[in-house]
């Protein structure tokens, strides 16, 4: 119903050059034991979303030949990429990290599926939506080629990445849910021949993502000094504490620039600065921040060593008595490419 609404509420607007753009998926496909083109038959989805999408395209087919208009119908394979919010990555993240010692895998773990990078998905999209077509109703297979990578070989690699030994145990069934396509190959012959190509297999997409949204790397602002120096301005207090711009403070220039960086905040704090914790926890109670009250001054390095608690492989150490505006993901992602240890 929402595809037929919103193709309605287009005829208002609709003018000679309209194009139309549909993000369809494999599901509609079902289970296809050969390599799947987009002409492949019958189609007989398994699951509610393959239905739907599937339904959604006949919709738009009958749309395209009764307004003379011209759609576009991208199907998708298992896509990945930054900010993911579910599927086989996100969940297990949440399995490996937690408290149990053993990850548990829906399916037998043989799943063999081809995965792409949102980034070369969308590059794919606008290349072919710059080409002309002669028909209107266009089809397109959006992905890789190869033959997919199993579940249970994300699994070892994402074990590997975190450095984490955990039992893996697995259901006896040949999938993971029901609806469960538990595998499909795709042909992409069709926008090989346009001339789109996707660099990336199966296993560097995976390889991306985990880096994109699985790296365990956590902000620490160590603000327990004593700030000897400026006693005269801190009467007490930490020296992040310091009113620089009317009532902003220093900790509000570190946490304004640091929380771009969507990761775990762990500031090393002093029991010696109460305000500050409250401060913090009142205006940025928003953003995943753990703040660590020392019972003494332990130094600049002795302070770190409370990190151990944590499952981060990575920390990011700022001094809390710094004013900065600074792109730290470009810093951040030079590091790893250079493969710098400290």
């Amino acid at each position: 119903m929402t595809t037929y609404n919103t193709l309605q509420y287009f005829n208002k607007y609709l003018q000679q050059n309209s194009k139309i753009y549909f993000t369809s998926t494999s599901a509609i496909y079902g289970e296809i034991k050969s390599k799947i083109t987009e002409n492949s038959s019958p189609l007989n989805p398994i699951s509610n979303y393959g239905s739907t999408k599937l339904a959604s395209e006949a919709l738009l087919s009958s749309y395209s030949h009764l307004n003379n208009c011209k759609i576009f119908i991208y199907r998708f394979p298992n896509v990945v990429g930054k900010n993911l919010t579910h599927g086989l990555l996100f969940d297990m993240k949440k399995k490996i990290l937690g408290k149990k010692n053993f990850v548990q895998i829906l399916g037998n773990g043989k799943q063999q599926k081809p995965y792409s990078h949102v980034n070369e998905i969308i590059d794919c999209m606008i290349y072919l939506s710059k080409k002309k077509y002669k028909k209107n109703f266009n089809v397109f297979n959006i992905g890789t080629s190869d033959n997919g990578i199993k579940v249970k070989d994300i699994v070892l690699i994402m074990l590997k990445k975190y450095q984490i030994k955990k039992k893996i145990k697995y259901q006896n069934s040949k999938i993971g849910w029901k609806g469960d396509v538990s595998r499909y190959r795709y042909s992409t012959n069709k926008i090989n021949q346009i001339g789109f190509s996707f660099r990336m297999n199966s296993k560097k997409a995976i390889l991306k993502a985990i880096d994109e949204n699985f790296l365990m790397l956590a902000i620490v602002i160590l603000v327990g000094g004593k700030g000897t120096r400026v006693a005269y301005l801190t009467k007490g207090k930490s020296k992040a504490e310091i009113n620089i711009w009317g009532e902003k403070k220093i900790i509000d220039f570190q946490i304004s620039s640091l929380a771009k960086i969507k990761k775990k905040i762990i500031l090393l704090s002093n029991k010696k600065f109460k305000s500050l914790s409250q401060y913090i926890l009142k205006k940025y109670r928003s953003l995943d921040i753990d703040i660590i009250e020392e019972d003494q001054q332990l130094g600049t390095a002795g302070c770190l060593e409370v990190l151990k608690k944590y499952k981060h492989t990575d920390f990011l150490v700022v001094n809390g008595d710094l004013i900065f505006n600074f792109n730290f993901d470009e810093l951040i992602k030079f590091h790893y490419k250079k493969k710098i240890r400290l």
